[in-house]
């Protein structure tokens, strides 16, 4: 058997993880391990680029998120007890009971932290894999508190949900002394409950050197002070992604906790589908179908906008072979939906001509989603749409009033139907540098005139940066700084490109046939269902 890291942050468990999902797949690779879980806490943002990454890598991703479980997701009691909660996939219902119990957290859940109870966990616990996470989980923390009954109740609670195989004893070996009390526990009741233990390792960074960037990552998202020695940091040693043989430092005598990581890792196997488009639901009149729909209101179109021109014939062979390709492309509904809501927003508030390739689509410019005559400006359909084309074709186009038409569309198709589009920002090289200059304590008009200096994507290159064969008068000032600085400025490198916070795109939105949480992770604010899905 093997070692497989079940319990891992990333950069998306915003600044508590400093581990880039662009480096991970490589390194677990490199260690010889074949599958890797990513649990952020209480997310999955960009699940979907981290599949897709680790496929790449040839290396396979098992979804999961570490959960924060209370009392009562209801209750607004700032005082109730989170506790945590590792939460994986086996298969694809799995998939989707982990998307709807991440969506519910950071939804009817919400309260500081994305929170469920285990009443909806109980709910959605089809097809999940459960652990029992490290010593903030509740069963961990009643050992710790000499409760060894409590612990037992709690463990036969988790085993009525899931099921004993799939509910598993987690230990870790960070150095700290709470972890053996667990982990003697674990061994004194595994064989009575007929469960078995897994070694895991809490792992928030990549590297054993990166230890240090990671306790100003955590300073900086805490607002703490590098130079005082109370501020906020991870208890023990050794978060980093570790291989196998330095698993089997930590575990001597337990060889088969490692192996029992391999047998959950084999267990989960989830396939996404991706690449093909879904499309909400669109009534076209009755007894039609959506191609004869959409020609019914391209020939009208077309009919009152060349009838009188000598072009009227190219008109509609155009408006033919344009119809036979997104026919082909299956892209009918498509089409029909983009027209509806440019339709209807066209009664409330100004709606631009259309940009982009789009305008060389007569079938649009009949529908009147654009406003611009492809014939008469001579512009090619195929830059928009073509056979070899494998993803949607899209339309830009301005609207005087965004929310108005977002009400509109979610009126139609149904509130929990649509959703706004979730971005994350990431730590520029401005931005890392005056991060990590503010928990150093280095004064604001110092920080400032520094990365004034940064001039180019990354710290290194502004340094580097040179003109006619010689440093800038910028990059050597920053050199200077830097030898000044040596420290910050090699911890600011470590993070620069690190994911720093999340927000909405200004303009993106996505909806489909069943709720949005279907098929991918949400989050609410302020009313609004948004992506956890990184489109970057």
């Amino acid at each position: 058997m093997a070692f497989v890291h079940l319990h891992l942050h990333t950069e998306y468990s915003l600044l508590d993880g400093a581990t880039k999902i662009s480096e991970l797949f490589d390194r677990v690779k490199e260690l010889g391990q074949n599958a890797v879980a990513i649990t952020e806490h209480g997310n999955m943002g960009a699940v979907i680029k981290k599949y897709q990454l680790a496929k790449e890598a040839g290396v396979k991703l098992i979804f999961g998120f570490e959960a924060y479980v209370c009392d009562d997701m209801r209750s607004r009691d700032k005082d109730m007890k989170r506790h945590h909660l590792i939460l994986l996939a086996k298969d694809l219902e799995g998939y989707e009971n982990l998307m709807k119990l991440v969506s519910i957290a950071n939804s009817d859940g919400f309260y500081y932290k994305a929170r469920i109870d285990k009443e909806i966990l109980r709910k959605y616990s089809k097809g999940l894999i459960c652990m029992t996470a490290c010593l903030a989980n509740d069963v961990a923390r009643a050992v710790v508190s000499g409760n060894n009954e409590k612990a037992r109740k709690l463990i036969e609670e988790y085993i009525d949900i899931f099921g004993k195989d799939n509910f598993y004893l987690e230990v870790q070996n960070h150095g700290i002394e709470q972890e053996k009390l667990v982990c003697d526990f674990y061994r004194a009741v595994a064989d009575e409950y007929g469960l078995k233990i897994v070694a895991t390792c809490d792992s928030h960074f990549l590297k054993k050197e990166d230890a240090y960037a990671h306790e100003v990552l955590l300073a900086i998202g805490t607002n703490g002070n590098m130079n005082d020695e109370n501020r906020f940091k991870f208890s023990g040693s050794g978060y980093w992604v570790h291989s196998e043989e330095e698993m089997k430092e930590l575990f001597p005598k337990n060889q088969e906790y490692l192996d029992v990581s391999q047998e959950i890792a084999d267990k989960c196997n989830v396939e996404l589908e991706i690449g093909e488009p879904i499309f909400p639901h669109f009534e076209s009149p009755e007894g039609m179908t959506h191609k004869e729909n959409l020609y019914e209101l391209c020939k009208v179109g077309i009919d009152r906008i060349y009838n009188k021109k000598d072009n009227y014939k190219d008109a509609i062979k155009r408006m033919n072979y344009e119809l036979s390709v997104i026919s082909k492309m299956g892209f009918e509904t498509y089409f029909l939906i983009v027209a509806d809501f440019i339709r209807e927003a066209k009664k409330f508030c100004q709606v631009g001509p259309g940009r982009g390739s789009g305008a060389g689509s007569i079938v649009a410019y009949s529908l009147g989603i654009t406003q611009l005559d492809p014939l008469e400006l001579g512009l090619l359909f195929e830059r928009f749409l073509n056979s070899d084309r494998i993803s949607l074709p899209d339309f830009d186009v301005d609207f005087g009033d965004k929310d108005m038409v977002l009400d509109y569309v979610r009126k139609k198709y149904g509130e929990e139907k649509v959703s706004l589009v979730g971005t994350f920002g990431t730590m520029s090289a401005k931005s890392a540098l005056k991060d990590v200059m503010r928990v150093f304590g280095v004064p604001f008009n110092e920080a400032n005139a520094i990365t004034k200096l940064v001039e180019e994507k990354t710290i290194q290159k502004s340094l580097n940066n040179k003109k006619d064969g010689r440093l800038t008068s910028e990059a050597e000032q920053l050199c200077n700084f830097q030898k000044k600085y040596e420290k910050i400025f090699e911890v600011a490198q470590k993070l620069e490109g690190c994911v720093r916070h999340k927000g909405v795109h200004a303009c993106g939105v996505v909806w489909g046939k069943k709720e949005i949480s279907d098929y991918i992770p949400t989050y609410k604010k302020n009313d609004d269902v948004i992506t956890q899905v990184d489109w970057r």
